[in-house]
C-alpha cells in the first residue's frame, strides 16, 4: 500500500489545527506499508510519532462503493472485538446461573451500549453483527443451562424472543441511526 497520499492528507490537516493541539503534530505520524496498528482506544491506526507518548486517532484507508475512491475512515480493531467478545463471555460463564436472567440482560445490555456508543462511527455494521451474534449465542447458551433445557435452545429462545422478551439491545439496528461524516 502506498502511504504517500495519507500522509499528504494528515500534514494538510495538521494546517487545520491549532499549534497548542496534539493533532498539530500530524507531520510526525506515518503509516507503515498497509500494517496498521491498535492505538487510541482501540480503533485501527497508524504508528504516530512520540509526542504524547501515545497513538493518535486512527484511520485506514477504505474505498467508496458507488465511485471506488479511497477516503481515510475508522472502524473498531479486531483486538476491541475480541475484547467486548470476551467480556460478553465472562458475563455469561456458568457460575452466574443463579443470578436473575433480568440482571445479566442489564449487565449485557449496559456492555452492549457503552461499546457500541463508543464504536459508533465509522465502518462499524460487521463489528455489530459479530458482537450480536456472539451475544445471542452466549445468552441462548447460559438461558439453555440455568433452565435445564436440552438442545441448542434456538426454538425456545430464538433471537426475537431475546430481543423482544427479555430486552438484549440489538447493536445491528442502531446503525441506520448513526452520524455520517459529511466531507
Amino acid at each position: 500500500m502506498n502511504s504517500s497520499w495519507t500522509n499528504r492528507f494528515l500534514r494538510k490537516a495538521a494546517c487545520l489545527n491549532d499549534k497548542n493541539s496534539p493533532l498539530h503534530h500530524f507531520n510526525s505520524a506515518r503509516v507503515t506499508n498497509g500494517r496498521h496498528h491498535s492505538g487510541f482506544l482501540g480503533r485501527l491506526s497508524f504508528r504516530a510519532g512520540s509526542w504524547l507518548g501515545a497513538e493518535t486517532p486512527s484511520f485506514e484507508k477504505y474505498y467508496a462503493a458507488k465511485t471506488g475512491r479511497p477516503y481515510l475512515g475508522t472502524r473498531p480493531s479486531r483486538k476491541k472485538i475480541s475484547g467486548v467478545i470476551q467480556r460478553i463471555s465472562q458475563l455469561t460463564w456458568r457460575h452466574r446461573l443463579p443470578k436473575a436472567e433480568t440482571k445479566i440482560v442489564s449487565a449485557l445490555n449496559a456492555l452492549l451500549r457503552g461499546w457500541g456508543h463508543f464504536f459508533c462511527l465509522g465502518s462499524v455494521s460487521k463489528a455489530y453483527a459479530i458482537v450480536d451474534a456472539h451475544t445471542q449465542h452466549r445468552l441462548r447458551q447460559w438461558l439453555v443451562h440455568k433452565h435445564q433445557a436440552g438442545g441448542a435452545g434456538t426454538k425456545r429462545y430464538s433471537n426475537e424472543h431475546l430481543y423482544e422478551v427479555f430486552g438484549l439491545v440489538r447493536l445491528s439496528s442502531t446503525t441506520t441511526s448513526l452520524p455520517l461524516a459529511k466531507a
